[in-house]
């Protein structure tokens, strides 16, 4: 089934229990099915459940479902069957919790570099530094876009879209963050990705200082912009990263 599509995942139950890796484990009698599962979740989620409670312990079953889903690079857990979290110590719930923090993706803009003066009508260049620290990468399409606002302003006086595709950015080895996936980079090397955009202010813009803010936008304008693993979050999804001057 996984041969029709390469955004098409797979989901597995028994999460937390030997018989998950166990199954898994199976598979490598085929290799050609092996491959295809070990690599789907660099462009399809993978999807797991916990197993049914009775006969599981904690903090034995937390413990095991982290390895198995830094392993298999889980996207999404079902957590109708996990046990009753009040009945959990506080180890468990410190599992548990560290468990839901390391599913999916969790993106870090580790360093932004442009011109302190910007002048309408010249391009200039910017320079990011990227890293996911999740286990896994999204799978759909989002702009990341730099805007320029009047100091202390709500207002978006210009905005430009960043040469970013996070969706190519995986949590192991050098992404290159275009279209074009490289499954054959291991994962020793630099976990950070380069971007270079250029970007031209193409309106007029009154001189002065202006917030610089960072927004990740869904193209389709459905979803709330995307939360970064980085601080200062604003009320409407946008990062402030500092100022600079409009001449």
């Amino acid at each position: 089934t996984l041969k029709r599509s390469p955004t098409m995942g797979w989901r597995r139950d028994s999460l937390g229990v030997p018989h998950f890796t166990e199954g898994m484990e199976r598979l490598k009698e085929d290799p050609e099915a092996w491959s295809l599962v070990m690599e789907r979740w660099k462009t399809a989620p993978v999807i797991a459940e916990f197993i049914n409670p009775g006969g599981v312990e904690a903090p034995e079953v937390y413990e095991l479902s982290l390895k198995q889903a830094r392993e298999y690079h889980v996207a999404m857990l079902g957590n109708g069957n996990t046990l009753d979290w009040d009945s959990l110590n506080t180890t468990s719930k410190n599992l548990y919790l560290q468990l839901g923090r390391s599913l999916g993706y969790r993106y870090e803009l580790n360093q932004l570099q442009l011109p302190a003066r910007l002048a309408p009508g010249s391009r200039f260049e910017v320079s990011a530094s990227w890293r996911n620290a999740g286990i896994a990468p999204t799978y759909e399409n989002w702009d990341v876009m730099l805007q320029l606002r009047p100091a202390g302003s709500k207002d978006v006086a210009w905005e430009g879209r960043l040469n970013v595709e996070l969706r190519t950015l995986l949590p192991s080895g050098k992404a290159t963050l275009n279209d074009e996936l490289d499954a054959s980079v291991s994962a020793t090397d630099a976990e950070l990705a380069a971007s270079t955009s250029s970007l031209r202010i193409n309106k007029p813009l009154a001189p002065g200082s202006y917030d610089l803010h960072i927004l990740v936008r869904d193209p389709q304008a459905y979803r709330e912009p995307l939360a970064l693993a980085i601080e200062g979050r604003t009320g409407d999804g946008s990062y402030r990263l500092g100022q600079v001057t409009v001449v």
